[in-house]
């Protein structure tokens, strides 16, 4: 039930706009921002506009004061494309929640409102996919999959004549039987993943993500796209037809818009908040009105276990009693609190709700340091003479660890996976590639600059055709994806400059970059593999996270926008080509620095430093590492 809210004018009269007070799922009053402040409680932006607070703009600066990026940010938030060539990647990855831009509340509300999607959802038979023990691998060879499906069509036929000759009343019942015994058994691990394939895409036609044109029961090109457009859709990190991507198929599909609305206002009370203990520092997760909602890949460092001294899951228990607050408790009751908001009711939506207090460390100054462990380092090459990829066992992945002054000890705010270097192919000529060691140096550093919406130059070495990507349809486009601005580019929506000190006095310039950078990625897969080209990565929204806090806790000067004015043209397919960027990124300074200490790890192995020479490139490693040379 909604209850008329009482009104009030705030402690210093009228103000602009009012924020909704919310309690136990009922509108309570409506309050000037500074009193529902004063009377603890804490304003969360839920408006479709929404930006994280590195994005926000400051008018002091004038034209500086405003980042590059927000409008597009904005705009893909509400799953709003142009027609330019900039909007291609976006357009064709279409959910971007995985990749750091959470979808706004309308468009929640739109998804959840979809009842013709829900219906066809509802009307899938589960049962294949529900009994599925085995992983399935989109990418398997298509010839052998067609293989599959028709000795799974043989077996089943064989099966059906048995049946009806003896008159029974299921195939089910040969399970035990002597003679057919192992014919059951070939269809039961054949069949039963062609069946599964079969439900999987008609849940994704459900979606809107697959044209009737698919393959029936083989995971071909379109179904394969389908298949990884739905995992983006749902936050789910995988290649695969696994058991997280499984059990997000069965699932209601309801249930599965709700959790994507909790997600969202998660990453709202967080901005809001100033708050990074999600409890990845304990190898622990809070649940969110009975659910969990991210993947195993977000819920802890892998091999890793609980620090003695970790936060826990300040950022569940939070997201927890706000969605209480809000009445957020199931899908239905999320449908009603839209109903009930009107139409346009969550374009400038803005709440106040309870949240637990606070910890005693968290203010606006806070001591904090970095730690970024190598964990297990091989300098030896992963590949034979041959050219055979021969992987190195790691038991320890690399980790960042940000840890907080509190009184006479360090808490660890938070721990997630990230990357180091290793052996990565590098351009050394116009028609030379080789393997090279890109390091990623040990040993004190600091963090100067967040640098908001980032862009990367490529080397002048770089080959035309490096420069450009096809346009869906045809044609070409300068590949602005890669350089940014932009969620896909090299350092991704935000990243941190590592400095290091120099030790000669008086030096002009004390702070020395290296080229290392701690920054967002969509490159996932990497991120937990622990490999880049010698960069720190992270998830993008961890890497807003991050920055967030950083800017929030400490002493900040906000520079702006870094003007550039980088220009480069060159001729493609008798084309002339325009390579542009008018900004750098937008920067923030904290000041003083934030320590970072880069450990050395456990070095394994027999090399027990980064090799100086290149290898020449294995002819079998060319074309798998030929997309690899635009990435940090």
């Amino acid at each position: 039930m909604v209850i008329t809210p009482e009104r009030s004018e705030g402690e210093g009269g009228k103000c602009a706009e009012r924020v909704v007070v919310f309690e136990d799922g009922r509108r309570a009053a409506e309050l000037c921002p500074d009193e529902a402040r004063a009377r603890a409680m804490t304003v969360i932006d839920l408006a479709d506009d929404w930006t994280p607070v590195l994005f926000s703009e400051d008018a002091a600066l004038g034209e500086r004061g405003a980042p590059p990026y927000r409008s597009t940010f904005v705009a893909l938030a509400n799953e709003k494309w142009g027609d330019g060539p900039e909007w291609d990647r976006a357009r064709s990855d279409r959910y971007l929640e995985l990749y750091g831009i959470f979808p706004s509340l309308a468009v929640v509300r739109t998804r959840l409102a979809d009842d013709a999607r829900h219906r066809c959802h509802e009307a899938v038979s589960d049962a294949a996919l529900v009994e599925l023990d085995q992983v399935i691998e989109p990418w398997r060879d298509l010839a052998a999959q067609r293989s599959d499906k028709g000795f799974a069509r043989t077996l089943r036929a064989k099966l059906e004549a048995e049946r009806k000759r003896r008159d029974l009343e299921s195939i089910e019942q040969l399970a035990d039987d002597p003679y057919f015994k192992a014919t059951w058994g070939h269809h039961q691990r054949v069949g039963k993943r062609v069946e599964a394939i079969v439900a999987a895409q008609e849940h994704l036609r459900c979606e809107g993500l697959l044209s009737d044109k698919a393959e029936r029961g083989v995971f071909d090109y379109g179904s394969t796209q389908a298949l990884r457009a739905f995992q983006r859709k749902h936050m789910i990190v995988s290649w695969r037809l696994d058991a997280e991507t499984q059990a997000a198929l069965v699932a209601d599909s309801h249930e599965l818009d709700f959790r994507a609305a909790l997600r969202v206002l998660r990453e709202r009370i967080v901005d809001a908040t100033g708050m990074l203990e999600d409890g990845s520092a304990r190898a622990e997760s809070g649940q969110v009105v009975g659910r969990m909602l991210d993947a195993e890949a977000f819920r802890s460092a892998e091999g890793r276990g609980a620090l003695e001294n970790g936060a826990p899951d300040r950022i569940a228990a939070a997201t927890d009693a706000a969605a209480r607050a809000l009445g957020w408790t199931s899908p239905e009751a999320l449908r009603a609190f839209f109903d009930g908001a009107g139409p346009e009711g969550t374009a400038h939506l803005h709440v106040a709700v309870k949240l637990p207090a606070p910890p005693r460390y968290l203010g606006k100054d806070m001591a904090l340091r970095a730690e970024i462990d190598r964990g297990d380092v091989w300098y030896e090459p992963p590949f034979g003479r041959t050219g055979d990829v021969q992987s190195h066992p790691v038991a320890r992945r690399p980790t960042l660890t940000l840890y907080a002054k509190d009184g006479d000890r360090e808490v660890a705010l938070m721990r997630w996976p990230t990357t180091i270097g290793g052996w990565k192919p590098e351009r050394l000529g116009p028609r030379r590639m080789a393997m090279v060691y890109k390091e990623s140096p040990e040993g004190p550093r600091v963090w100067r600059d967040v640098i908001v919406a980032p862009v990367w130059i490529p080397p002048d070495s770089a080959p035309k055709r490096d420069l450009v990507r096809p346009r869906p349809g045809g044609g070409w486009a300068v590949n602005q994806d890669v350089f940014g601005p932009g969620y896909a580019s090299a350092y991704g929506l935000v990243m941190l400059v590592h400095h290091r000190v120099a030790k000669i006095k008086n030096d002009k310039d004390p702070l020395k970059d290296e080229g290392i950078r701690t920054h967002g990625s969509v490159s996932y897969d990497s991120i937990h593999q622990g490999s880049s080209h010698g960069c720190h990565r992270l998830h993008n929204h961890m890497a807003l996270r991050l920055g967030a806090f950083l800017v929030s806790h400490r002493h900040t000067e906000r520079h702006g926008a870094i003007e550039l004015g980088y220009g480069r043209r060159f001729a493609w397919e008798g084309k002339e080509m325009r390579l542009s960027f008018d900004s750098r990124g937008y920067r923030f300074e904290l000041d003083p620095p934030v320590q970072v200490d880069v450990l050395r790890g456990r070095v394994m192995g027999s090399q027990l430093a980064p090799s100086q020479d290149s290898r020449p490139l294995p002819d079998k490693l060319a074309a798998r590492f030929k997309q690899e040379q635009f990435e940090d």
